[in-house]
């Protein structure tokens, strides 16, 4: 396994349906030294795909030593609710 695939892994085991519930997310990975992935986080579902979305919320352009080191300080730090903190809020 890679790091990112590591990475993907603990947002697969670590993510809180609870916590996600009503949000409406695409958190787009551009990773500069490995393959793009995004996030889709709808009303408490999750999905990861490879590739670049067409239409994200956010778009986060890292290498994948920074990668691994934002997620597993948000994923321990955050009790697995990371992705609530970064959700674009309506104006």
């Amino acid at each position: 396994m890679t790091a990112v695939t590591d990475i993907i892994e603990k947002m697969k085991s670590s993510f809180d349906a609870d916590a996600a519930a009503g949000m409406e997310n695409i958190f787009q990975f551009s990773i500069e030294d490995g393959d793009d992935f995004y996030l889709v986080i709808k009303d408490g579902t999750f999905e990861i795909a490879t590739g670049e979305n067409d239409d994200p919320s956010v778009t986060l352009i890292m290498n994948t030593e920074t990668l691994v080191g934002v997620m597993l300080a948000k994923l321990t730090a955050c009790k697995r609710s990371w992705l609530a903190s970064y959700a674009p809020k309506a104006t």
